[in-house]
């Protein structure tokens, strides 16, 4: 009995597998055969004993080989990890087609060489049942029959006829080839047409590349105008504020100056304020003294009033009149100098009063008080 199957098996490489199996029935090593495909495409056939073994035959299930045997030609069964590629190897079944079995006309029939018959029958139908479904076939119901390929000519493809009936060779590399001169014809018109639409392609990018061109000369020149503009702006600003600069230094060192000259007239006054304090004191004591002087006097007066009256009346002698006059003379000079002390003081005063005047205004002239305040201040200090 022979199930239903293709007697085909394929083995893909992965670079490490030795012993492939199949799934059919052989009698013998010889009933297979093997193809090798490379990564590149390339078919070989290996040899029995040479680059495989068969490792068992007789069994229904089907037995194994092993590829590739020591002293091989062939690689373990390859596979490219970076293009994915495998290689591929292909066992079938290889039985010649023909009816081995014999049958005596006149002895009795074998059912054991009938069913071995028939299985060997059963497996070359299944070759050719392989080979059918790997050819190209007319679907069903076509009205196409005894279809015959024409014989292979160098340069040439098949291709169907006009009306269709069959297939013939067509030439397509010679140059007396119609098709190929339409193809030439009509490459011909393509490229003309396309490398004119370049050459207007081109122009076109020539005009634009020159109008943007142009746009950014002319937006380059607006910018520098503008950057010459506010440089101008610029250094303009940088003159007005160096001067306002130079002018806040120089009002700082006058301020600085003036502060100075307020502490020296504020010095001053406090020294005069000290000198007029002195000669306030000294000229109460000169008031003192000439009030002194002055009531010395009228009791000299008095005195000499009586001395005069006493001469007059009891003729005193002229050495009491002498010596009366001398007080009274004493008396006198001690008036002037009294006198003359107030006057000293007086001055002195309106000096000390001017010099305080006079640093108030200096204070007034430098600070945010009114001469007012800081003559109010001034007391307080």
């Amino acid at each position: 009995m022979i199930p239903q199957q293709i007697p085909v098996k394929n083995h893909w490489g992965n670079n490490s597998t030795t012993v492939f199996d199949f799934d059919f029935y052989i009698e013998n090593e010889e009933q297979i055969s093997v193809t090798h495909t490379d990564l590149e495409g390339n078919i070989t056939n290996p040899v029995l004993g040479v680059d495989y073994s068969v490792n068992q035959v007789g069994n229904t299930n089907g037995s194994n080989i092993t590829f590739p045997i020591e002293g091989s030609t062939y690689s373990v069964l390859g596979w490219d990890t970076s293009t994915d590629q495998k290689e591929l190897l292909t066992i079938s079944l290889d039985i010649p087609i023909e009816q081995p079995a014999e049958y005596s006309m006149s002895g009795d029939l074998s059912k054991k060489n009938l069913e071995y018959s028939f299985d060997y029958l059963t497996r070359i139908c299944q070759i050719i049942y392989r080979m059918l479904k790997n050819t190209m076939k007319i679907p069903e119901g076509s009205s196409i029959s005894n279809l015959i390929l024409p014989q292979p000519k160098a340069n040439n493809v098949f291709k169907w006829k006009d009306d269709g009936t069959g297939i013939e060779n067509y030439d397509i590399i010679g140059s007396e080839n119609s098709f190929k001169s339409e193809v030439n014809t009509s490459l011909a018109t393509i490229s003309s047409e396309v490398q004119s639409a370049i050459v207007s392609f081109e122009s076109e990018i020539d005009t634009k590349i020159d109008n943007f061109e142009s746009e950014i000369d002319t937006k380059i020149a607006q910018q520098d105008t503008d950057i010459s503009d506010i440089t101008t702006s610029v250094n303009s600003s940088l003159t007005i504020a160096q001067s306002a600069l130079d002018t806040a230094t120089t009002a700082n060192t006058n301020s600085a100056q003036a502060l100075l000259n307020a502490g020296t007239a504020l010095t001053n006054s406090q020294s005069a304020m000290t000198s007029a304090t002195s000669a306030l004191e000294n000229a109460s004591i000169a008031v003192d003294t000439a009030n002194d002087a002055a009531s010395d006097a009228d009791s000299a007066l008095t005195i000499a009033n009586a001395a005069d009256e006493k001469v007059d009346e009891f003729g005193e002698s002229i050495d009491t009149v002498i010596e009366a006059a001398d007080k009274v003379n004493e008396l006198e000079s001690a008036v002037e100098e009294a006198k003359t002390a107030a006057t000293t003081a007086s001055t002195a005063a309106t000096n000390a009063t001017d010099a305080a005047n006079a640093a108030i205004a200096a204070l007034a002239n430098i600070t945010e008080y009114t001469a007012q305040e800081v003559e109010t201040l001034w007391g307080g200090i």
